[in-house]
């Protein structure tokens, strides 16, 4: 967790602490908001008019409401989130949720109570992201995570205005399958 360098050379010693590695699931239960922060396109990220000065193309992300708890109980320096694909930032994630890895650099605690931190997030997404089977994780699995294809199911409600011939929808069905 720790690595000390010495060089007794000049009486130098770097101290260097692993970022600490969080697995979870998370469930986004609104539309809106992307799963990481989208830096503003006219400022890359720097603060403008369009922006409001944030730097953010969306007010916050699955990604930073994660993040805001985690660092504040670890004391750690920054994070960056590795989740299992992608989603359209107007799209729920619900069901089970999408795995993910939160990486917190320069951790100042690692014992974590897993249950508090849950509740801690969960409170902080206020509806929106909450997460479940919070572990302590790794880099490889972070790597694994990123590499995986996310299973996807879409759900989606139609209606027309008027009504349609039964047979009609079957036939339109049958050559779409294996599209």
């Amino acid at each position: 967790d720790i690595v000390g360098v010495v060089d007794t050379r000049y009486d130098v010693v770097e101290v260097h602490v692993a970022p600490l590695f969080l697995y979870g699931r998370y469930r986004k239960l609104v539309r809106g908001i992307p799963q990481t922060v989208w830096p503003c396109r006219a400022c890359m990220g720097k603060g403008c008019d369009r922006c409001g000065g944030t730097g953010k193309m969306y007010p916050t992300s699955v990604q930073e409401i994660i993040a805001e708890p985690v660092t504040a109980l670890v004391h750690g320096t920054g994070t960056k989130f590795h989740g299992m694909g992608r989603e359209d930032i107007d799209a729920l994630m619900l069901g089970n949720g999408r795995p993910f890895v939160i990486e917190v650099g320069d951790p100042k605690k690692r014992g974590v109570d897993y249950s508090s931190l849950m509740k801690a997030i969960n409170a902080h997404g206020k509806g929106r992201v909450e997460v479940s089977s919070l572990r302590t994780s790794s880099r490889q699995e972070a790597v694994e995570l990123k590499l995986a294809k996310a299973p996807k199911t879409y759900r989606l409600l139609v209606a027309f205005d008027r009504p349609l011939e039964e047979e009609k929808v079957k036939e339109a069905l049958r050559t779409l399958k294996g599209s």
